[in-house]
């Protein structure tokens, strides 16, 4: 019975373990399906988090979409000095780039040279001293010019004593007590000491003197006979100065030089390359490098040989200076228009800005601005052409943008919004 027994209780054995392991193995796989599912839930619930915190924080160029717009109220927008004006179509003038240095203008510079020797007793002006026309830059004593002083009166006594007698003369043979020819005399002595005196009053106009100064001489003390003033004869500004109290001043000495500074010369350096497209005549628009100031000029004058040792030819500006914003010797660039184009779309260059590497216009939207990242081309001294990111008619800040770029970036890095 044992042996008949024991096949039965191994066969329902087997059945029951069977059993059980399909059970484990089912439970096990049910266990695991439900895992990845829920592990496949979560993944998909991240990634749709994190599409959805993408999609709210960042825009297009790298922008925050939140933070893209800057809020300025009108009033605001007048405190700031916000200036707006409209994209549109303009002609530009194509220029091209010259190097210049800025230099007195020669036709406007002068050397004083004293037309008298003499000893010097006064030095009125120093270095660098603005003069005007006729300001006295020195004094003299010269024996010199008070022997012309010296003779000029005694001509000028001598036909006074001459038109006297000849007066006298006249009356005399008039009344038949003198002879005609004592008249004659007396007249052509009159006439000598009329020339003397014309002479020696030129010889003093020669020296500088004006007609005012020979009126006064009469009334000097004879101290002030040896008394030589140097005035300036032009205005502008001593920029050479060699004289000092004591010392003796020829002809030949040059006490000091003045030069205009409200008119210059710009000559610009003009390669082989550059010479068909400069004329004379054309506009330029000379500036410091990377100053800000500027000033417009007229090519007046192009070297008409190429400098030897440089290959190059020299093109001339003469440039207004009246504000004193230019000094000789300054290195300055130049933007000399040599075409014009029209293009479809330009804007003033001051309205571009660079915000987060990009280069951008804000457009006006009521009281938000948005910066637009802009494709450019071409430009002029004032204005470039937009190739793409603006339309036509699309208001921008074109004055003190700048304050709109600040505003950005300020709550852009504060983690604010600009609104």
């Amino acid at each position: 019975m044992s042996g008949n027994k024991n096949p039965v209780l191994i066969g329902i054995s087997v059945f029951v373990l069977i059993a059980l392991a399909t059970w484990m193995f089912s439970g096990s796989s049910m266990d695991d399906h439900d895992h990845r599912e829920h592990k496949e839930t979560e993944h998909d619930n991240h990634a749709e988090g994190e599409e959805g915190h993408g999609n709210s924080h960042s825009g297009e160029n790298g922008y925050n979409e939140q933070e893209k717009r800057v809020h300025i109220s009108h009033e605001q927008q007048q405190e700031f000095g916000i200036g707006v004006d409209q994209a549109k179509s303009r002609d530009l003038r194509v220029h091209l780039d010259l190097s210049g240095e800025v230099a007195f203008n020669a036709d406007k510079v002068a050397h004083i040279v004293p037309r008298v020797p003499g000893i010097v007793l006064e030095v009125k002006k120093a270095l660098g001293d603005t003069v005007q026309v006729g300001d006295v830059l020195a004094v003299l004593e010269s024996r010199e010019l008070a022997n012309a002083k010296a003779k000029y009166l005694a001509a000028k006594e001598r036909r006074r004593l001459n038109q006297i007698d000849l007066e006298r003369e006249k009356l005399l043979w008039e009344k038949k007590i003198s002879s005609e020819q004592e008249y004659l005399n007396a007249k052509s002595v009159f006439a000598e000491a009329n020339i003397e005196e014309v002479v020696a009053e030129q010889e003093l106009h020669a020296l500088g003197l004006s007609r005012n100064d020979l009126e006064g001489l009469l009334s000097q003390h004879d101290e002030n006979l040896t008394r030589y003033k140097i005035v300036a004869p032009i205005h502008g500004v001593i920029t050479e100065k060699h004289i000092t109290i004591g010392e003796k001043i020829s002809g030949d000495d040059q006490p000091f030089t003045l030069a205009d500074t409200k008119h210059l010369w710009v000559d610009f350096t003009l390669y082989q390359k550059d010479l068909l497209a400069v004329r004379k005549g054309q506009e330029v628009i000379i500036s410091p490098h990377e100053n800000g100031v500027y000033a417009q000029g007229t090519i007046e004058w192009i070297s008409s040989f190429l400098d030897e040792s440089t290959r190059t030819a020299t093109a001339r500006a003469i440039i207004d200076n009246k504000d004193g914003l230019f000094f000789p010797g300054m290195f300055v660039s130049g933007k000399v228009s040599v075409d014009q184009v029209t293009v479809d779309l330009a804007v003033k260059k001051t309205g571009i800005q660079k915000v987060k590497d990009q280069l951008v216009v804000f457009v006006q939207d009521g009281e938000e601005f948005e910066p637009h990242p802009v494709k450019l081309g071409r430009e002029d001294h004032t204005h470039i052409e937009v190739i793409s990111g603006l339309f036509p008619g699309q208001q921008y800040v074109y004055k003190n943008s700048f304050t709109l770029k600040a505003e950005l970036e300020k709550d852009s890095f504060g983690g604010g919004h600009a609104h």
